[in-house]
């Protein structure tokens, strides 16, 4: 456009010089025909009805026609010529201004940084497992539990704010944290002021879910305020979810599990922190040395199982029972409650051939950890399909009941455990009466629950 106007601005320019310049040159030459009287002009004088010779004066000598209009269309042609000269060469050298690269004075454009955007799980979740000895304030095995829990005190003028919530991996459990500001302004009935709200846990068996609710509350400025799931992957917990639709003076989060799992739920008053520990049941990487009993045969886990394990059937050092459907016992020199059962298990359909050649297949073989030196005083008896085995001397006192599903064992469906007055009691539901045993493998600390096909 800045061209076009330019050029019709010249155009305009050169029209205006050959009307300033050109036109009064040509005007200013004498026109013959105005000089010479016409012969009608001539009859029209008055007083003169002849024309007197006499009077007349020869023509005087000037340049002849051919010159004058010789000289009149050069001129012309020379201010024409100059005009559209002048006007292309500027029409040409403003074209190649204009089209001409913005090479001087030019400020590079640099693009914005911009920033990575970390998800929530990247935000509040970190993946490394460390080792329970790294974590503090890990309470016992017999803390964790399946029932409601609550902590905290009611106060009608407190306001707190969730400022932090973080996901750590442990071993054998995951820890979730919770950072609170804000405390009571007033006392409680009993004087005390308690820097939590009522924060209580509610552990649905039906749904594998703990719902922690958190009262009292003014905001939520953690890195988890969204209407959100996070991951977990561990493997009991499945994922933790933001639920918003709750009461704005309020704050939900579900923890949902793959499986039944105990938990914990503690605060820490110095570190405004509310801990949350969900047990992760991992099985137990044991290797057992073989020893091979002639008389009575021995049993091999499938290499399909985790841990692929060989074990005695009468072990080097401990004491098992006999295959049978009858009742059984196990004595035990142990007078204390110190017999406890370590984080871990591992279960599988498991290979069985005896001494006199039998084999029995898909047997369930449930094997667990323990701690100590000394085996306990055990008794078992099968009423019917249900098998039930009680483990005495445990240290722990009391422990709500927990379940254990067998999927891809034909005989067990499932089994439960439970603590009442230092006795670990172990229920396993068959779909047939089956022959059972029980072994306490002292050099390896490995219990191991077998029933066969």
């Amino acid at each position: 456009m800045l061209i076009k106007e330019i050029f019709f601005i010249l155009s305009t320019s050169t029209i205006l010089i050959v009307n300033v310049f050109i036109m009064p040159v040509i005007s200013d030459e004498p026109n013959e025909f105005e000089e010479r009287a016409t012969l009608t002009q001539r009859r029209q004088m008055g007083g003169a009805s002849k024309l007197n010779r006499a009077k007349l004066e020869p023509l005087k000598a000037t340049a002849s026609d051919g010159d004058k209009e010789g000289g009149t269309s050069g001129r012309i042609v020379v201010w024409v010529v100059a005009v559209i000269t002048v006007a292309a060469a500027a029409y040409f050298g403003i074209k190649s201004f204009v089209n001409k690269p913005a090479t001087e004075n030019t400020t590079p454009t640099v693009a914005p940084t911009v920033e990575p955007t970390m998800s929530i799980a990247e935000q509040i979740m970190d993946d490394t497992v460390k080792a329970d000895s790294q974590a503090s304030n890990v309470k016992v095995n017999s803390a964790f539990v399946t029932t409601n829990q609550t902590v905290g005190k009611a106060s009608t003028t407190a306001e707190y704010t969730l400022t932090d919530l973080t996901v750590q991996k442990y071993e054998t459990f995951t820890r979730f944290n919770f950072t609170l500001s804000g405390a009571m302004t007033t006392p409680t009935v009993t004087g005390v002021v308690d820097p939590f709200p009522v924060i209580t846990a509610t552990y649905d068996k039906t749904n594998n879910t703990i719902t922690l609710l958190f009262t009292q509350m003014a905001s939520n400025v953690s890195a988890f305020t969204t209407a959100d799931s996070v991951a977990i992957g561990t493997p009991n917990i499945d994922s933790l979810t933001h639920d918003i639709s709750v009461p704005a003076d309020q704050e939900k989060y579900v923890i949902e599990l793959s499986s039944q799992a105990g938990y914990v739920m503690q605060v820490v008053t110095a570190s405004n922190l509310l801990i949350v520990d969900v047990k992760d049941i991992k099985p137990v990487a044991t290797t057992v040395v073989p020893t091979t009993v002639a008389v009575t045969g021995t049993v091999t886990v499938s290499p399909t199982v985790r841990p692929t394990v060989t074990v005695a059937v009468t072990p080097a050092s401990g004491s098992s029972t006999e295959f049978s459907k009858t009742s059984q016992s196990i004595t035990s020199t142990l007078s204390t409650n110190t017999f406890q059962l370590i984080s871990g298990y591992n279960y599988g359909v498991t290979h069985f051939t005896s001494s006199n050649g039998e084999t029995y297949n898909n047997m369930l073989t449930y094997q667990k950890q323990f701690s100590g030196t000394v085996y306990p005083n055990v008794d078992a008896q099968l009423d019917g399909t249900t098998l039930t085995i009680n483990i005495h001397n445990y240290a722990t006192a009391n422990m709500a009941k927990q379940t254990v599903t067998f999927p891809t064992n034909p005989s067990v469906t499932h089994l439960e455990a439970q603590v009442t007055n230092h006795v670990l009691t172990y229920t396993l539901y068959e779909v047939t009466a089956k022959d059972y045993r029980i072994i306490f493998d002292m050099d390896h600390q490995v219990m191991l629950l077998q029933v066969r096909n």
